[in-house]
């Protein structure tokens, strides 16, 4: 964040939009998911390897720490499947299913077996997830990360 502050002229703006991972359930919690256990297991992973996949919910802050003035965060709900009545988050999360389906769960693959799951107990606990995601009745959703910032201007 220091180098975005760093190269950006003074009045200057920036924006992040990021998703963050994290399992949400409309008017409830995740917790105690199959999806909940899965991505909480993933995070886990990646922190091993050295990788924070939940940064995006700490840009608001870092952008305040270095310097930035006018800072915003917006979270906006992404369904992961079509669940929602309103029509446009409803095709969102058709969307969203059919990338978490034919996508995200391909993608993270590697790093559960490579975390010592067999490639049987992954399938396993992947057809789950799809299973669950794919119930309307779980509502389930991560959020869209927007946060913007300002550069103060120059005295």
């Amino acid at each position: 964040m220091r180098h975005a502050f760093e190269n950006l002229n003074p009045g200057g703006w920036i924006e992040y939009v990021d998703q963050s991972v994290e399992p949400m359930r409309h008017g409830g919690t995740a917790e105690g998911s199959i999806w909940h256990h899965y991505v909480t297991t993933f995070l886990d992973s990646m922190a091993k390897f050295g990788r924070d996949l939940q940064c995006p919910r700490k840009y608001k802050q870092w952008l305040e720490e270095v310097g930035f003035v006018n800072v915003q965060e917006q979270l906006i709900p992404i369904p992961m499947s079509p669940w929602p009545s309103n029509p446009k988050l409803k095709l969102a999360g058709s969307y969203s299913l059919v990338k978490t389906r034919t996508g995200d769960l391909q993608v993270a693959k590697p790093i559960f077996l490579r975390d010592g799951m067999s490639d049987l107990e992954y399938e396993e606990l992947a057809n789950n997830v799809k299973l669950e995601i794919s119930d309307r009745n779980n509502q389930f959703y991560i959020l869209l990360v927007v946060v913007y910032g300002q550069k103060p201007p120059a005295d």
